[in-house]
């Protein structure tokens, strides 16, 4: 099997020999016969996929090799591992265009979340507020996640946005059934507590004795 080199497994990536996928780019074509060797036949083929820390030709070829295995709409992992191959090559905007595709293949509140901390970390603040603005639009008020929101409300309280992190929670807190929406306002008070004045707290609990 041909493994893109590498100190660390991440997946096992099953890769179906069409013959009728695109090549990869000429600096990886070397690469191939590691691979492609005896078979013309259309059975699958598994083969490892391996970070790697230098080998620009092979970051390419796994590349190539994620990019045909995509098109399966793969499990979830499948695509971790494709964003940390290209963050292993600090390749961070061609990471953004996969979790793009990521959170419309797997559209979990949790994907939406890692995505945004993806941004945040990579000190993009407004690139982040637009994904969890994505987001809220995205789920609407039919499938409100209080998770969504209290990670929405965080990232607003690191950028020191006050105002905006009590619009989420109360914006969260109107629409939210009080048996899904627990831990929401239990971070509100907290949030309340930290930064809000006694009026402000007060309103916080008398709403936590609505919940109750």
């Amino acid at each position: 099997s041909f493994r893109c080199g590498l100190p660390n497994y991440y997946t096992l990536a099953e890769i179906s020999r069409n013959g009728d996928e695109e090549p990869p780019c000429q600096a990886c074509l070397k690469h191939q016969g590691r691979c492609h060797n005896n078979s013309a036949t259309r059975r699958p083929v598994l083969i490892q996929v391996r970070m790697h820390g230098g080998d620009v030709g092979q970051r390419c070829w796994c590349s190539a090799v994620f990019e045909r295995w995509m098109k399966w709409q793969p499990e979830e992992q499948a695509w971790n591992s494709y964003i940390n191959l290209e963050l292993r090559y600090k390749e961070v905007e061609r990471a953004r265009t996969i979790y793009e595709r990521f959170v419309l293949a797997h559209p979990a509140v949790k994907n939406w979340i890692k995505y945004a901390r993806f941004e945040e970390r990579h000190a993009s603040v407004a690139h982040a507020r637009k994904v969890y603005e994505r987001a809220v639009e995205f789920f609407g008020e039919e499938h409100m996640d209080q998770h969504l929101y209290v990670a929405f409300a965080k990232f607003e309280e690191n950028q020191k946005e006050l105002e905006r992190v009590r619009v989420i929670y109360r914006y969260a807190l109107d629409r939210i059934s009080k048996q899904e929406a627990q831990e929401l306002l239990k971070n509100y008070i907290i949030f309340e507590k930290k930064f809000g004045d006694q009026r402000v707290v007060e309103d916080s609990i008398e709403r936590k004795c609505r919940f109750q």
